[in-house]
């Protein structure tokens, strides 16, 4: 190789150099960019110097993050590359490219795309929009609207409270359940609703009711063949669609109902025995509260006569009395013979009656007589008038108490059968309603050892037309000893919504979020990644092809492998550092100079041996 070959090789070599740098500088601000890197080789042993460039190395540095306000301006975080088309898929004439940069829109069509018009490469969304395919093609944005759905399915788990004792109320004395109804939260335990969809999208809500009753033996599997028993709590439980009580069906696992003039009828008439039932308890508490006040009027009355009866005792046959009217005189030794014959232990029963016999007809002669004479000892003979009155008025009231409190407890006992009868007719009425009963051994469901536990919900209008059928799963209840809590309440099924976001997570995976709290998926981005990206071939607009040196492409989705984890509003800056780079182009500047210096000293060599020959 010549001093010229040399010369002009450096040359050339350091202006394909700032040539990179230039390109460098020119890119510092461009999304995605990966500065580049002259590599040098010896020139003068390079083999076939055919004029070629030094080589330039890519920069695989990962570049700095920054964030922006459009969730479709992304970055990877790690080695992976955008996937994007020239054209939709399925095109045969579409090329396809790689890129770092991730500044992304919509266009007229609903596709993303980059400045360029090229369209971004993903997964698809499945059939529903509930996750993606395998297929990949271009990828759009979610639909604007959401369509209503019907729904069909339903769950709800929740812990009820196996502690809660059963709803009662005191029937004359006695404490009885309390019939289920809905508009009373006496009457049950706890209760919750699930919101449903029918097919155009308006909401129903299916309540359900939970009623703790009595608990009950049950036989559990224990080994191969033989059982244990266990105290199972047990809660009734009881739905209404739109405040219309659901009935079960004759398999007793579905509720339903239709609305209407046959539904209000229904409602209707099991208020109206609820009501009863409703009257006839208080009845029954008037009742029972007479009677109580009746016993309470014979006690006092019995107490105020045995008091009067004594001052009537100790009034004795004086000669004052001797005075008064005989009757008088008879009635106060008739009250001092009925004592005595009353704390006189060896008097017998026969003699006590007599004595009793004897006062009553002393009492009903002095009743006639006038007891006062006008030789009478004014003083004695008031005194005895004055205990013969207080005893005489005191027996009137025992008699009087008495007489209510027997009629008062007769009517208390009418009223308190009553009573049960309605709440037997009422309870008969709502156990129509009662879908089913779950029972709970320590804590858990015991499933199918009882009655079903997944409920039909039925509703239809009053056509009978129906709005909704939903299949509800309780087999996650749970009954342990803490307080009712709702841990999952869901349906499927959604009314109509419009678009009101959009998001991009680490994974790639693109979802739309609507007004009516529902979500679709709209695919999830594919990513690429090569043995040697280096060999890249660059095209416009920051973006490659694959080339035999690059080798094919391995896809991936992000936080898989080494694809790296995706950052929605952000976008990965240039790694251009514009301070070593003008100090790189700088030096190639002055190598520059030096490989023409190089020339210039051929070039008088040359000169030289020229001249030496004239």
């Amino acid at each position: 190789m010549s001093s010229f070959d040399s010369g002009i090789k450096g040359m050339n070599t350091q202006n394909a150099a700032i040539q990179v740098v230039s390109n460098n500088i020119a890119n510092a601000n461009t999304v995605g960019y990966k500065a580049r890197q002259s590599l040098f080789v010896d020139e003068y042993f390079k083999a076939a110097p055919t004029g070629e460039d030094a080589g330039t190395r890519r920069d695989a540095a990962q570049g700095a993050m920054k964030g922006t306000s459009s969730a479709l301006d992304l970055a990877v975080q790690g080695n992976g590359m955008f996937c994007l088309t020239s054209q939709v898929s399925g095109d045969t004439a579409s090329s396809t490219y790689y890129s770092r940069n991730g500044s992304f829109a919509v266009n007229k069509d609903g596709y993303i795309v980059n400045a360029n018009g090229l369209f971004l490469n993903g997964y698809q969304p499945n059939a529903t929009r509930t996750g993606a395919t395998n297929t990949v093609g271009a990828l759009m944005m979610p639909p604007a609207m959401i369509e209503p759905k019907a729904s069909s399915t339903g769950t709800l788990a929740a812990n009820l409270d196996g502690r809660q004792a059963k709803p009662t109320v005191m029937v004359g004395g006695v404490a009885v359940s309390k019939p289920f109804l809905a508009s009373d939260p006496s009457t049950y335990n706890a209760s919750t609703s699930v919101k449903v969809f029918d097919a155009n999208g308006v909401t129903h809500q299916v309540s359900l009711y939970f009623k703790k009753i009595d608990d009950t033996v049950v036989d559990l599997p224990n080994g191969d063949t033989n059982t244990r028993q266990a105290t199972a709590s047990q809660f009734e439980v009881y739905m209404e669609g739109d405040g219309v009580a659901l009935s079960r069906d004759p398999a007793g696992n579905a509720g339903s109902a239709t609305l209407g003039a046959a539904a209000d009828t229904a409602a209707t008439q099991a208020k109206a025995v609820y009501d009863t039932y409703v009257t006839a308890l208080g009845n029954a508490n008037a009742a029972s509260n007479d009677y109580q006040s009746a016993v309470a009027a014979t006690q006092a009355a019995k107490a105020a006569q045995d008091a009067a009866l004594v001052n009537l005792a100790h009034v004795t046959p004086t000669e004052a009395l001797e005075s008064a009217s005989p009757e008088a005189f008879e009635l106060v030794s008739a009250a001092s013979a009925l004592i005595a014959a009353n704390s006189n232990a060896e008097v017998d029963g026969e003699a006590q009656i007599a004595a009793q016999e004897a006062f009553n007809g002393a009492l009903a002669s002095y009743k006639g007589a006038d007891p006062l004479t006008d030789s009478a000892d004014i003083l004695a003979a008031q005194q005895a008038v004055a205990a013969i009155s207080v005893y005489s008025s005191a027996t009137e009231r025992v008699g009087r108490a008495t007489t209510k409190e027997t009629d008062s407890l007769k009517a208390s006992s009418d009223a308190s059968e009553a009573a049960i009868k309605a709440a037997e007719e009422n309870a008969a009425a709502v156990e129509t309603t009662r879908i089913g009963t779950l029972q709970f051994v320590e804590g858990q469901l015991l499933g199918s050892q009882t009655e079903p536990t997944l409920f039909n919900a039925q509703l239809s209008d009053d056509k009978g037309i129906g709005l909704f059928n939903v299949s509800l799963d309780l087999s996650k209840m749970t009954g342990f000893g803490s307080a009712f809590a709702v841990t999952k309440n869901s349906s499927d099924g959604n009314s109509l919504g419009a678009l009101s976001g959009f998001s991009v997570d680490e994974t790639g995976t693109m979802r739309g979020t609507y007004t009516n709290g529902g979500t679709l998926v709209a695919g999830q981005l594919a990513l690429a990644s090569f043995q040697a990206p280096d060999e890249l071939s660059a095209a416009a607009g920051t973006v490659f092809n694959a080339t035999s040196a690059s080798g094919d492409p391995v896809l991936g989705t992000a936080t898989s492998g080494s694809f790296g984890a995706v950052r929605s509003s952000s976008l990965e800056q240039s790694t251009v550092d514009m301070a070593a780079e003008l100090v790189n182009l700088m030096i190639l500047q002055r190598n520059y100079q030096a490989s023409s210096q190089s020339l210039q000293a051929a070039n008088t060599l040359l000169t030289t041996a020229i001249n030496m020959g004239r």
